[in-house]
């Protein structure tokens, strides 16, 4: 498999640099708060009365506590990559090769079987009560308002506070999307989101140790002139937040967009020969996430405390549909084989591709 997956170029200098050490996951903070009294203004007053929702302010319910947070347990399964072309970092197997979806399992929120927890067909829906029914169309009107109301005049004011400009569409789509599979902007968690930022220093700091660690004996592949180079795709397993060191999400706006999530890796590296007869080495590091967006018996809301069995109800009953969301995002990052963890002053961070 190794032979299969290289192929070598001769002459294609690439210029290296070291980007830094990658940091530590940052420690869990609270999310977004709204001052006592701070209220933002109501642009619709006829609507107030339908803001009222389990006894919480009205400015709570249309952002904060419109919905929970995403707090499905990934549970990235599958058999890690086999030696002899692999090499685990931190517990996370990388190995020679394309990208390809690891082995990943869902759970189905309040339709999961109860007999099975791995069983991966949900059981059936009920009809709804209607009470259910009317609670599910309140549900789609304020879901629908707050999201107009992110394009009012004064809504950078509001979004600037409460930021759930990426929780309100997925929340709407579980309400009204019958189902079906959303894309989401995974590269505006991994730059904004302190854990995202976090996760991905360090994904792509060990996918730069796991390269170097996979070239091995292809030293001796790249040539012995300056400019030779080889070419080579990694990757790596199914990764989890809140497994191995990785953190949950510390905004309210992705704890109610992916909360617990999994995700893997995948880079196309170059290294290539230098005039002083070391290698450097140049990555595209793609990280791709998957989630199944669905709410969790014996979960609740971080920010308000509102139990998932609030909404739970909706998947119970058919009127809402659980859903699977993905996002990816590139990167590109130079070291100097070798040296794949050592810091330089100066050096540039990974750039966004």
């Amino acid at each position: 498999m190794l032979m299969a997956d290289i192929t070598t170029r001769q002459n294609t200098p690439v210029v290296p640099t070291v980007p830094p050490t990658t940091p530590a996951p940052a420690p869990r903070t609270a999310g977004p708060q709204i001052a006592p009294g701070d209220q933002p203004p109501n642009p619709f007053p006829q609507q107030q009365e339908g803001l009222r929702l389990f006894g919480a302010p009205a400015r709570e319910l249309l952002f904060a506590g419109l919905f929970g947070d995403r707090g499905e347990p990934a549970k990235p399964v599958g058999p890690a990559p086999g030696a002899p072309n692999a090499s685990v970092q931190n517990g996370t197997p990388y190995e020679i090769g394309p990208d390809r979806r690891p082995n990943i399992h869902h759970d189905n929120g309040f339709l999961q079987n109860p007999n099975d927890p791995s069983d991966p067909n949900p059981i059936p829906t009920r009809e709804p009560t209607e009470a259910e029914r009317k609670y599910y169309d309140d549900q789609v009107n304020q879901a629908e308002w707050a999201n107009r109301l992110r394009h009012v005049p004064f809504a950078d004011k509001v979004d600037g506070r409460l930021g759930l400009d990426n929780a309100l569409p997925a929340y709407e789509h579980f309400l009204k999307g019958k189902g079906a599979d959303r894309e989401f902007d995974y590269g505006e968690y991994l730059n904004n989101d302190p854990a995202g930022i976090a996760t991905r220093d360090r994904v792509v700091g060990e996918t730069r140790a796991a390269a170097d660690a996979l070239l091995g004996d292809l030293d001796q592949k790249v040539g012995p002139n300056p400019g030779d180079s080889v070419t080579f795709q990694i990757r790596s397993d199914a990764m989890a937040t809140e497994k191995n060191g990785f953190g949950y999400p510390e905004t309210e706006d992705w704890q109610k967009t992916i909360g617990g999530h999994s995700f893997w890796s995948s880079a196309e590296v170059t290294v290539t020969r230098n005039q002083d007869g070391t290698l450097s080495a140049r990555a595209e590091v793609t990280m791709q996430a998957e989630d199944r967006y669905n709410f969790n018996p014996n979960q609740q809301d971080i920010k308000t405390q509102v139990p998932d069995s609030e909404r739970g109800v909706l998947e119970e009953t058919g009127l809402a549909h659980q859903y699977t969301q993905r996002g990816k995002a590139t990167y590109v990052t130079e070291w100097t084989v070798g040296q794949a963890g050592t810091p330089q002053v100066g050096a540039e961070q990974v750039t966004p591709r």
